[in-house]
Protein backbone atom coordinates (compact mmCIF):
# COMPACT_ATOMS: atom_id res chain seq x y z
CA UNK A 1 0.00 0.00 0.00
CA UNK A 2 1.49 3.43 -1.26
CA UNK A 3 1.84 6.23 1.62
CA UNK A 4 -1.29 8.55 2.28
CA UNK A 5 -0.93 11.65 0.12
CA UNK A 6 0.60 14.87 2.34
CA UNK A 7 -1.86 17.30 2.64
CA UNK A 8 -1.04 21.36 1.16
CA UNK A 9 -3.74 23.95 1.28
CA UNK A 10 -2.23 27.45 2.49
CA UNK A 11 -3.88 28.37 5.79
CA UNK A 12 -4.81 24.87 7.23
CA UNK A 13 -4.14 24.34 10.63
CA UNK A 14 -1.95 21.26 11.00
CA UNK A 15 -1.07 19.62 14.50
CA UNK A 16 2.02 17.79 13.47
CA UNK A 17 3.20 15.00 15.62
CA UNK A 18 6.76 12.83 15.38
CA UNK A 19 8.21 10.54 17.37
CA UNK A 20 11.61 8.82 17.80
CA UNK A 21 12.56 5.68 16.34
CA UNK A 22 11.45 2.90 18.36
CA UNK A 23 10.48 5.76 20.77
CA UNK A 24 14.14 6.12 22.16
CA UNK A 25 14.26 9.01 24.66
CA UNK A 26 16.67 10.85 22.33
CA UNK A 27 16.17 14.37 23.97
CA UNK A 28 18.30 14.52 27.38
CA UNK A 29 20.31 18.28 27.22
CA UNK A 30 19.31 21.31 26.60
CA UNK A 31 21.11 21.61 23.67
CA UNK A 32 19.24 18.92 22.10
CA UNK A 33 16.40 20.29 22.20
CA UNK A 34 17.19 23.69 21.07
CA UNK A 35 18.82 22.56 18.03
CA UNK A 36 15.29 21.53 16.60
CA UNK A 37 13.80 24.53 17.69
CA UNK A 38 16.59 26.45 15.94
CA UNK A 39 15.99 24.38 12.85
CA UNK A 40 12.35 25.28 13.38
CA UNK A 41 13.12 28.97 13.46
CA UNK A 42 15.24 28.41 10.37
CA UNK A 43 12.25 26.96 8.14
CA UNK A 44 9.68 29.35 9.72
CA UNK A 45 11.64 32.48 8.58
CA UNK A 46 12.03 31.02 5.31
CA UNK A 47 9.00 29.21 4.28
CA UNK A 48 6.54 31.76 5.64
CA UNK A 49 5.22 29.08 7.43
CA UNK A 50 3.17 30.19 11.37
CA UNK A 51 4.82 28.51 14.18
CA UNK A 52 1.39 28.49 16.92
CA UNK A 53 2.49 26.48 19.67
CA UNK A 54 5.04 23.26 20.39
CA UNK A 55 6.05 20.88 23.12
CA UNK A 56 9.40 18.75 22.53
CA UNK A 57 9.41 15.71 24.71
CA UNK A 58 12.15 13.31 25.10
CA UNK A 59 11.08 10.79 22.80
CA UNK A 60 8.91 12.51 20.73
CA UNK A 61 7.78 16.52 19.63
CA UNK A 62 4.02 18.46 18.71
CA UNK A 63 3.65 21.25 16.66
CA UNK A 64 0.86 23.58 15.83
CA UNK A 65 1.18 25.69 12.76
CA UNK A 66 -0.08 26.66 8.99
CA UNK A 67 1.64 26.88 6.09
CA UNK A 68 1.50 30.19 3.87
CA UNK A 69 4.26 29.99 1.56
CA UNK A 70 5.27 28.18 -2.03
CA UNK A 71 7.55 25.70 -0.77
CA UNK A 72 5.06 22.53 0.60
CA UNK A 73 5.24 21.77 4.08
CA UNK A 74 6.08 18.51 3.88
CA UNK A 75 9.23 19.50 2.24
CA UNK A 76 10.00 22.15 4.87
CA UNK A 77 9.70 19.44 7.61
CA UNK A 78 11.77 16.73 6.16
CA UNK A 79 14.66 19.51 5.93
CA UNK A 80 14.28 20.51 9.23
CA UNK A 81 13.81 16.47 10.67
CA UNK A 82 16.05 15.21 8.35
CA UNK A 83 18.83 17.84 9.39
CA UNK A 84 18.10 17.19 13.59
CA UNK A 85 18.67 13.49 12.59
CA UNK A 86 22.29 14.01 10.96
CA UNK A 87 23.07 16.68 13.70
CA UNK A 88 22.10 14.14 16.49
CA UNK A 89 23.77 11.39 14.67
CA UNK A 90 27.18 13.36 14.22
CA UNK A 91 26.96 14.97 17.85
CA UNK A 92 26.51 12.11 19.43
CA UNK A 93 28.18 9.45 17.22
CA UNK A 94 25.14 7.60 16.52
CA UNK A 95 23.71 5.33 13.94
CA UNK A 96 20.98 4.37 12.05
CA UNK A 97 17.14 5.89 11.88
CA UNK A 98 16.71 9.33 14.18
CA UNK A 99 12.72 9.22 13.47
CA UNK A 100 10.09 7.03 13.69
CA UNK A 101 8.78 6.57 10.05
CA UNK A 102 7.18 9.37 8.43
CA UNK A 103 5.38 12.35 11.01
CA UNK A 104 1.55 12.55 11.23
CA UNK A 105 -0.50 15.44 10.83
CA UNK A 106 -3.95 16.61 12.09
CA UNK A 107 -6.21 19.24 10.04
CA UNK A 108 -7.75 20.93 13.25
CA UNK A 109 -10.90 23.70 12.80
CA UNK A 110 -9.81 27.05 13.12
CA UNK A 111 -12.59 27.48 16.62
CA UNK A 112 -12.69 25.98 19.88
CA UNK A 113 -10.88 23.00 18.89
CA UNK A 114 -7.86 24.86 17.87
CA UNK A 115 -8.12 25.90 21.91
CA UNK A 116 -8.49 22.92 22.56
CA UNK A 117 -5.68 21.23 20.88
CA UNK A 118 -3.07 23.67 22.17
CA UNK A 119 -4.43 23.06 25.36
CA UNK A 120 -3.62 19.25 24.70
CA UNK A 121 0.17 20.64 23.41
CA UNK A 122 0.92 22.73 26.57
CA UNK A 123 -0.38 19.57 28.64
CA UNK A 124 1.45 16.69 27.79
CA UNK A 125 4.11 17.13 30.08
CA UNK A 126 1.15 17.12 32.82
CA UNK A 127 0.16 14.06 30.99
CA UNK A 128 3.63 12.20 31.61
CA UNK A 129 3.68 13.20 35.04
CA UNK A 130 7.09 15.30 34.48
CA UNK A 131 5.17 18.06 35.74
CA UNK A 132 2.19 19.34 37.60
CA UNK A 133 1.69 22.17 35.53
CA UNK A 134 2.39 23.31 32.26
CA UNK A 135 3.99 26.47 33.40
CA UNK A 136 6.93 24.66 34.84
CA UNK A 137 7.50 22.84 31.59
CA UNK A 138 10.75 24.56 29.70
CA UNK A 139 10.09 23.25 26.23
CA UNK A 140 6.96 24.22 25.21
CA UNK A 141 5.00 27.65 23.86
CA UNK A 142 2.71 28.00 27.00
CA UNK A 143 4.86 30.54 28.82
CA UNK A 144 4.46 32.58 25.64
CA UNK A 145 0.66 32.58 26.03
CA UNK A 146 0.59 32.36 29.48
CA UNK A 147 2.34 35.82 29.46
CA UNK A 148 5.58 34.46 31.30
CA UNK A 149 8.28 34.97 28.30
CA UNK A 150 8.39 36.11 24.83
CA UNK A 151 8.77 33.15 22.16
CA UNK A 152 9.63 34.90 19.11
CA UNK A 153 9.63 31.63 17.40
CA UNK A 154 5.92 31.77 17.79
CA UNK A 155 2.97 33.69 16.37
CA UNK A 156 -0.58 33.84 18.43
CA UNK A 157 -3.07 32.28 17.27
CA UNK A 158 -6.33 34.35 15.89
CA UNK A 159 -8.47 31.99 18.96
CA UNK A 160 -6.15 33.25 21.82
CA UNK A 161 -6.12 36.75 20.48
CA UNK A 162 -10.47 36.87 20.61
CA UNK A 163 -10.04 35.30 24.38
CA UNK A 164 -9.76 39.11 25.13
CA UNK A 165 -9.20 42.48 23.88
CA UNK A 166 -6.14 43.21 26.28
CA UNK A 167 -3.32 41.19 26.71
CA UNK A 168 -3.88 40.56 30.78
CA UNK A 169 -7.17 39.18 29.94
CA UNK A 170 -6.83 37.07 26.88
CA UNK A 171 -3.68 35.46 29.26
CA UNK A 172 -5.87 35.24 32.49
CA UNK A 173 -8.75 33.51 30.36
CA UNK A 174 -5.53 30.79 28.86
CA UNK A 175 -3.94 30.08 31.81
CA UNK A 176 -7.86 29.43 33.24
CA UNK A 177 -8.40 27.28 30.40
CA UNK A 178 -5.47 25.16 30.30
CA UNK A 179 -4.74 24.65 34.19
CA UNK A 180 -8.12 24.75 35.79
CA UNK A 181 -10.96 23.98 33.31
CA UNK A 182 -10.02 20.04 33.10
CA UNK A 183 -11.31 17.34 33.84
CA UNK A 184 -9.75 13.70 34.01
CA UNK A 185 -11.23 12.77 30.78
CA UNK A 186 -10.27 15.25 29.29
CA UNK A 187 -6.40 14.66 29.93
CA UNK A 188 -5.91 11.79 28.64
CA UNK A 189 -4.42 11.24 25.54
CA UNK A 190 -6.69 11.85 22.56
CA UNK A 191 -6.54 9.95 19.08
CA UNK A 192 -8.21 12.46 17.57
CA UNK A 193 -6.27 15.16 18.12
CA UNK A 194 -2.73 13.14 17.50
CA UNK A 195 -3.88 10.54 15.40
CA UNK A 196 -6.69 11.32 12.78
CA UNK A 197 -7.34 13.02 9.90
CA UNK A 198 -9.18 15.52 11.30
CA UNK A 199 -10.16 17.81 14.43
CA UNK A 200 -13.31 19.44 14.53
CA UNK A 201 -16.92 19.64 13.65
CA UNK A 202 -19.40 16.61 12.10
CA UNK A 203 -19.94 19.65 9.22
CA UNK A 204 -15.83 20.29 8.73
CA UNK A 205 -14.75 16.70 8.89
CA UNK A 206 -17.31 16.04 6.21
CA UNK A 207 -16.18 19.01 4.09
CA UNK A 208 -12.94 17.74 4.22
CA UNK A 209 -13.39 14.35 2.99
CA UNK A 210 -15.48 15.65 0.45
CA UNK A 211 -12.94 17.95 -0.74
CA UNK A 212 -9.82 15.01 -1.05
Amino acid sequence: MGRPQRIRVDGLLLHLTIRCNNREFNFNQPKDYQALLNLMQEMVEANRICLYDYTLMSNHSHWLLSQWGDIPLSSSVRWVFGEYARWYNRTYQRRGHFWEDRYHTTIIEQDDHALICMRYIARNPVRAMIVNNPLDYPWSGYKHYAGVKIDPLLKLHPVYLAMGRYPKERVKRYRDFVENQIQAEQDKRNQRISGAFAFGSKAFRTHLKEGY
